[in-house]
């Protein structure tokens, strides 16, 4: 179902899939292909951050490594997906949203940088 969505947004031209580059954890050397989903439907951000308590709870009672997954530091739905503004200047970026190493991955800041600079390219 959320596939279908998704095609029909890029379908009609609400949301674009870009290649943003490739990232490698030094720590398995494992590559990641890093993308940039850009959704332009407000309709989209609202349909999928809905009811995100009831989600948290399903995923609470999957099998999961508790090691390093730790939904007591969900507080609320924002802190678990939230859309992120563009902000032109990277320190107040860096200071408006928690991009701490618990919460991100390596490659993930990877993809999240690479895509960063992407859509200061498109937006200029």
């Amino acid at each position: 179902m959320r596939l279908k969505i998704l095609r029909k947004l890029i379908e009609n031209n609400e949301a674009e899939l870009f290649f943003t580059g490739v990232a490698v954890n030094l720590l398995n050397l494992r590559p990641e292909i890093c993308t940039l989903l850009l959704i332009k439907s407000p309709e989209w951000y609202k349909l999928q951050s809905q009811d995100m308590a009831t989600k948290i709870e399903k995923l609470k009672k999957i099998s999961y490594n508790k090691e390093f997954v730790r939904f007591t530091e969900v507080k609320d739905k924002n802190d678990f997906i939230y859309k992120v503004e563009y902000i032109e200047d990277e320190n107040e970026l860096l200071n408006s949203y928690s991009f701490y190493p618990n919460k991100m991955v390596p490659p993930g800041a990877a993809a999240f940088w690479l895509g960063y600079d992407l859509i200061k390219e498109i937006l200029i």
